[in-house]
């Protein structure tokens, strides 16, 4: 079931599925992208950042737990210093929203991409466009 994580990680409170009547495209391209540099190139652009708090991972705290669904608020603080690196990604993240997307990031520090679609033919076009592994994952139900 869908969890907020708090603290560090350590404590997991459920919230409803945002999912639900959505589509999910998630993209997975031949590429690497390695934890250690994605971490340490986002530590370093902080260095120079006045405006990041110490040891955070977010910029402006906690985000409503339903941003996922409305395509709001969404935010990866890897996806800047990755996508520089990888513009390939980027590519993949503009072609999904062309093909409807209502939300399209990158997960973790990548490499997959994914968007969010409401209407399962959007997301089979979008699949069908790209030329790296592509998935779809529907939600009707809680």
């Amino acid at each position: 079931k869908p969890a907020l994580a708090e603290g560090i990680g350590e404590r997991l409170r459920e919230v409803p599925n945002p999912a639900v009547g959505r589509v999910l495209v998630t993209v997975c391209p031949p590429i690497m992208v390695s934890t250690a540099w994605a971490f340490a190139t986002l530590d370093a652009e902080r260095e120079k950042k006045e405006n990041f708090a110490t040891n955070s991972l977010t910029r402006t705290g906690p985000r409503s737990t339903t941003s996922f669904s409305c395509g709001a608020n969404q935010e990866n603080d890897f996806q800047e210093v990755v996508f520089r690196a990888f513009p390939e990604l980027v590519r993949i993240r503009d072609g999904l929203l062309e093909h409807g997307a209502t939300a399209a990031r990158m997960s973790g520090s990548g490499s997959t991409v994914f968007g969010v679609f409401t209407e399962i033919g959007q997301a089979k076009r979008a699949v069908a466009t790209m030329s790296c592994r592509a998935y779809i994952a529907s939600f009707a139900g809680a």
